[in-house]
C-alpha cells in the first residue's frame, strides 16, 4: 500500500524527471518530452528547473526539434549560466539550425571554463573554420549588397537594371547568410519605403518576393519582418488588381504563416504544435487581420479571394487549427456576405468581386463546417448562418430578397448540410418560390 504522505509521480517533479530519464534511455523521445514538460510545470520554483529543462533538450534534438531544444538550453542557462551540458546542447542546436556563430560562442565558452575539454576540440576547430569562411562570404554579399540596394532603391536609375538588381536581391535572399546581411543592411524598411512611391509592377512583385525569401523557414526574421513592417503592409500590398502581384503578396502571407507554424506548401503538411503554441498570438492576430478584412470594401475582388483562399489552406484541424475561433468571431457572416454578392447587381454598399469570389466563399464555409466535428459547434455554424439571413429580411425589400437567395445558393454549393437546414426554414422556400413568379427579372433569375 502507498504511503499517503508520499508524492505520486505525476505530483513529483524529480519523479516526473526520472519517468522522463528512463524514457530517453528506452527512445521513447516524445514521452520524454511529455514527463520533462510535466516536471517543468510542476517544478516552476525548483532548484532542479534547469536540469528540466536542459534534459527536455536532449530529447528534442533527438526529436530534431531543434528550436525548441536552443529555447529550452537558454532558458536552462538563465538560472544556471554557463552550464556545460546545456552550453553543448545548444551548440548541437545552433549548429543543425546553421547559426554557426552561435553555435561556435557556445563552444568557445566551453573552452573558456574548461580548457582541458576535449571533446569539444574537433567540433571548435570545425566550427572555427565554418565561421571565417562565413565571415569572407559575409564581407562579399556586403559589398553585392551594397552595390544592388544603390541601383533598386534608386528611383532616378535605369530601369532594366533597377529591374535586375530587384531581381538578384530576391536570389540573394534564397540564402541564408544573403537574407541575414540583407536584413541587418535595412532591406525590409528599404522595401516598406519603396512601395509607398514604386510603380513598376516588376519591382513590386520581386520586392514582395525578397519579403517572402526572408520569411522562408526563419521565425527569428519573420517576426523581424513583422515588427518593421506590421501586419496591415501584408493586407495593402495584396490589395491590387495585378494578378501576379496578388499571387506574390499572398504566397509572402502564406509564408509568413509556414514560418511561424512549420507548416510547408506540401499536400501532406503538419504543423508543429510546440510552434503553433510558441506563436499563437502572432497566428491569431494574422489570422484575424485576414477575417476582418473579407468584407472590406476598398479591396479589390482579386485581393479578397486571395484573402478567402489564406483562410481555406490554414483554417482546417489538420493544418493551424483554427475554423471555431472563427466562427466566434462571427467570421461566417463575413463569408455569407460575400456568397450574397452578385457582380451584374451594383448597390451602394457592393464590394468588389471576381466571378469566382462566391464559389471561393462556399468551398471556405465548406472547409470550416469540416472542422464542426461535434453537434454543438455545428449548431453554432447553423445558428450563425440563420442570424445573416434574419438580420437581412429584418426589412424584407428588393435586395435583402436577392441578396439572401444568392447567399443560400452559395451555401448549398458549399456546406450542403448546412444550405438545406437553411432550406428547410420556415418561410425560406415560399420566399424563394415567390420570387420566381416575381415580374422583377432579376428576382427570377437567383431565385431558378
Amino acid at each position: 500500500m502507498v504511503n499517503d504522505n508520499t508524492q505520486k509521480p505525476q505530483e513529483d517533479p524529480n519523479a516526473c524527471k526520472e519517468r522522463g530519464n528512463e524514457e530517453f534511455k528506452n527512445g521513447y523521445w516524445d514521452s520524454a518530452v511529455t514527463w520533462y514538460s510535466k516536471a517543468i510545470a510542476l517544478g516552476e520554483k525548483h532548484k532542479d528547473l534547469p536540469v528540466y529543462y536542459k534534459n527536455r533538450a536532449a530529447a528534442y534534438l533527438k526529436l530534431e526539434k531543434f528550436e525548441q531544444a536552443a529555447e529550452d538550453c537558454s532558458k536552462s542557462l538563465d538560472q544556471c549560466p554557463n552550464d556545460p551540458k546545456a552550453l553543448f546542447r545548444r551548440f548541437q542546436a545552433y549548429e543543425a539550425l546553421q547559426r554557426f556563430e552561435e553555435a561556435y560562442k557556445d563552444l568557445r565558452t566551453i573552452h573558456t571554463y574548461d580548457p582541458n575539454n576535449k571533446m569539444i576540440k574537433p567540433h571548435l576547430e570545425r566550427l572555427h573554420a565554418i565561421v571565417q569562411e562565413r565571415a569572407r562570404d559575409r564581407a562579399q554579399t556586403t559589398n553585392k549588397v551594397t552595390k544592388m540596394f544603390e541601383i533598386a532603391f534608386d528611383l532616378a536609375a535605369p530601369k532594366e537594371k533597377r529591374e535586375q538588381a530587384m531581381n538578384n536581391i530576391v536570389v540573394l535572399a534564397r540564402e541564408s547568410a544573403g537574407a541575414e546581411v540583407m536584413l541587418k543592411d535595412g532591406l525590409v524598411t528599404r522595401i516598406g519605403k519603396l512601395l509607398k512611391v514604386e510603380k513598376n509592377n516588376d519591382i513590386i512583385i520581386n520586392a514582395v518576393r525578397a519579403i517572402d525569401e526572408v520569411c522562408t523557414k526563419s521565425v527569428e526574421r519573420t517576426k523581424t519582418v513583422i515588427k518593421e513592417l506590421g501586419i496591415p503592409w501584408f493586407l495593402q500590398i495584396l490589395d491590387s488588381n495585378v494578378e501576379d502581384r496578388v499571387v506574390a503578396s499572398q504566397h509572402c502571407m502564406q509564408t509568413v504563416l509556414n514560418s511561424l507554424s512549420g507548416l510547408e506548401n506540401k499536400e501532406d503538411s503538419k504543423p508543429n504544435k510546440d510552434l503553433v503554441e510558441a506563436n499563437k498570438q502572432l497566428i491569431d492576430t494574422l489570422l484575424s487581420c485576414l477575417v476582418y478584412s473579407i468584407t472590406e470594401r476598398t479591396i479589390t475582388g482579386l485581393a479578397r479571394d486571395a484573402i478567402m483562399e489564406l483562410i481555406i489552406r490554414n483554417v482546417h484541424y489538420k493544418t493551424i487549427d483554427w475554423a471555431e475561433r472563427l466562427v466566434e468571431m462571427k467570421g461566417l457572416h463575413r463569408l455569407m456576405e460575400v456568397c450574397s454578392e452578385l457582380e451584374e447587381y451594383k448597390y451602394e454598399s457592393a464590394m468588389n468581386i471576381t466571378p469566382s469570389s462566391r464559389t471561393i466563399a462556399s468551398v471556405c464555409l465548406a472547409r470550416i463546417y469540416e472542422n464542426m466535428y461535434y453537434d454543438a459547434a455545428r449548431e453554432r455554424f447553423n445558428e450563425q448562418i440563420s442570424e445573416f439571413v434574419k438580420d437581412k429580411l429584418l426589412t424584407p425589400d428588393h435586395e435583402s430578397k436577392v441578396r439572401v437567395t444568392v447567399a443560400i445558393t452559395s451555401l448549398l454549393l458549399g456546406p450542403l448540410d448546412a444550405g438545406n437546414a437553411m432550406i428547410s426554414r420556415e418561410g425560406i422556400m415560399q420566399m424563394i418560390l415567390v420570387m420566381a413568379q416575381s415580374d422583377i427579372v432579376l428576382e427570377q433569375k437567383v431565385s431558378r
